[in-house]
C-alpha cells in the first residue's frame, strides 16, 4: 500500500510535468505570440523541469533505490524547496498563470515524493551511492548542452543564464552545482546520526 502512494505519486507528478511543459509551450505562443516556441520545447530545459520528469519515471517504472533515483531524488528535493520557497519565476510570471500553478504543484510533489520515499525506507541515502549523484549532474549538464547546440535551445540548465538575474555569479550553473553537492553531502553525513537518534527515542 506504501508503495502503491509512492507510484500514484509518481504518475502525478508526471501528469503535472507535462501539463507544465504544455502550458509554457501553449502560453508563450497563442497568448504571447512568441513563434520562437514550438512542440519542442516540450522537452524539459531546466534542472527542475528535467529532475522531476526523470523522478516521476524512476519512481513509477523503477524498483526500490535504484540507482537512478538515487541519482536524482537530491536535486529534485533541494531545487524543488528552493523553487517553492523562492520562485524565480514568478519575476515574469503572474501568479494564476498556468505555468506558474503547475511549476509550483510538481516542484511541492517533488518535496512529497522525497520526504515519503525516506520514510518508508524506499530511498536508504549511503556515501556509497554519491557517485550517482555526480553522474547525475554531469549528465544533465551534457544534455543541456545537446539542447543548445543541436536543437537550438536559447538557454538548457542555467548554462550561461543565472537562476536569478541580479545574482549572476551566486546562480549560475557552477555554483547551484556546488551548492547541491554541499548540501547533499551534508545530509548524508547527518542521516545516519539522525536515524540513530530515532531509534533509541
Amino acid at each position: 500500500t506504501r508503495e502503491l502512494i509512492l507510484n500514484i505519486s509518481g504518475i502525478v507528478l508526471l501528469m503535472m510535468i507535462l501539463a507544465n511543459r504544455f502550458s509554457i509551450v501553449l502560453v508563450n505562443r497563442i497568448v504571447f505570440e512568441n513563434k520562437s516556441y514550438s512542440w519542442i520545447n516540450l522537452i524539459p530545459n531546466t534542472f527542475c523541469g528535467f529532475t522531476s520528469l526523470f523522478l516521476g519515471l524512476t519512481i513509477v517504472i523503477g524498483k526500490k533505490d535504484n540507482p537512478f533515483l538515487n541519482a536524482c531524488y537530491p536535486v529534485a528535493f533541494i531545487g524543488g524547496l528552493l523553487s517553492t520557497i523562492y520562485p524565480d519565476y514568478l519575476d515574469h510570471q503572474m501568479f494564476f498563470d498556468p505555468r506558474t500553478i503547475t511549476g509550483l504543484i510538481h516542484h511541492a510533489i517533488d518535496i512529497w515524493i522525497v520526504i515519503y520515499a525516506l520514510a518508508i525506507k524506499y530511498i536508504n541515502p549511503s556515501f556509497k551511492k554519491l557517485p550517482y549523484f555526480f553522474l547525475y549532474i554531469t549528465s544533465t549538464m551534457t544534455f543541456g548542452v545537446f539542447l543548445m547546440d543541436a536543437l537550438g535551445f536559447e538557454s538548457a540548465m542555467q548554462i550561461g543564464k543565472p537562476l536569478i538575474s541580479s545574482l549572476p555569479i551566486f546562480t549560475s550553473w557552477y555554483m547551484v552545482g556546488f551548492m547541491l553537492t554541499c548540501l547533499y553531502v551534508g545530509f548524508l553525513f547527518l542521516y545516519p546520526i539522525i536515524m540513530k537518534k530515532l531509534k533509541k527515542a
